[in-house]
C-alpha cells in the first residue's frame, strides 16, 4: 500500500484512512488500479483477461453511443 501512496508510510497512511469517509481509501486504490488498467488497454489492445474484456465492452457502448448521437442529430 506504501508504493501506492508515493512511498508513505503505513502509519500515516492509516490514519488518513481513519481520518477520511469509510471507503474513500479503497475508492482512491481502486481508481488508481483501474487507470492503470486502462493505459494498459489502449497500449497493448490485443491484452486479455476479464479486465480486458470488459474495458472492450465498455469502449464499443462509448463507440455506439457516439455513433447513435450523431445518427440522431
Amino acid at each position: 500500500m506504501s508504493e501506492a501512496f508515493g512511498g508513505a508510510l503505513p502509519s500515516a497512511i492509516l490514519a488518513e484512512r481513519d481520518r477520511l469517509p469509510v471507503g474513500t481509501l479503497d475508492r482512491i486504490l481502486e481508481d488508481r488500479y483501474l487507470a492503470r488498467a486502462i493505459a494498459h488497454f489502449h497500449t497493448h489492445p490485443k491484452a486479455e483477461g476479464p479486465l480486458m474484456d470488459l474495458l472492450r465492452t465498455i469502449d464499443l457502448d462509448l463507440a455506439q453511443e457516439e455513433i447513435d448521437a450523431r445518427h440522431a442529430e
